[in-house]
């Protein structure tokens, strides 16, 4: 099984007691203990301490929102971790008739013209990236995590028109500068969140243009 933070308004308070609103923000600390053949993600720093049959990870965040704080813990047998690029990683189920190479060549393309554009360190928009199975998009950014929906990613040149492939083109091009324009500001209130949405939407599209540019 699979857990991930659906972090829409008031979705954090659930997970533990806090004051669950956007321009409030505040340094945690979170311990998750868990069977040591889980695997333990977030966009924060991330310490361990071993002590069987449970491993404690510590997850330390900056001073943040509660709905920027990223967890994903799964079944280390059930996700298997793939690099399309340096310090990048993508966590998705096995599936049959899926050409990830492709949606790998899109997230490294994607990335490095993020990257040149404004001019970043390689490591800026780094880690990890998912694809769940069912997940419920909040559409809330988190910088270096990034979570798709399988549905929404998965793609076959063999059956699938070339207009899936500009469809999944802007959700990863979305999702990718999400990190940077998504999170570089806080709303005062969820009422605001369209202003991140917008500008980060259009900054994606702009981008999968740059990709796509010989098209």
């Amino acid at each position: 099984w699979l857990i991930v933070t659906n972090n829409s308004a008031v979705g954090m308070r659930r997970l533990f007691p806090c004051w669950d609103e956007p321009g409030l923000k505040a340094e945690f600390i979170i311990a998750v203990k868990v069977p040591e053949y889980y695997n333990v993600f977030s966009n924060s720093v991330l310490f361990t301490s071993m002590s069987k049959p449970l491993t404690t990870y510590y997850i330390v965040t900056s001073e943040i929102p509660t709905y920027r704080i990223g967890i994903v813990i799964f079944d280390k047998h059930d996700y298997t971790g793939i690099c399309p690029i340096q310090n990048v990683k993508l966590w998705r189920r096995e599936l049959m008739e899926v050409q990830w190479d492709q949606i790998l060549k899109l997230i490294e393309d994607v990335t490095r013209t993020v990257e040149h554009t404004w001019q970043l360190h390689e490591d800026y928009l780094l880690r990890n990236q998912f694809a769940i199975a069912g997940l419920t998009d909040d559409g809330v950014d988190k910088l270096a995590f990034v979570l798709y929906r399988e549905e929404d990613i998965i793609y076959n040149e063999k059956i699938d028109p070339i207009a899936r492939k500009i469809e999944l083109s802007r959700k990863i091009g979305r999702k990718v500068v999400g990190q940077l324009f998504g999170t570089a500001v806080s709303p005062s209130w969820w009422s605001c969140m369209w202003l991140n949405e917008g500008i980060a939407t259009l900054f994606g599209v702009y981008t999968i243009n740059q990709v796509f540019f010989h098209v």
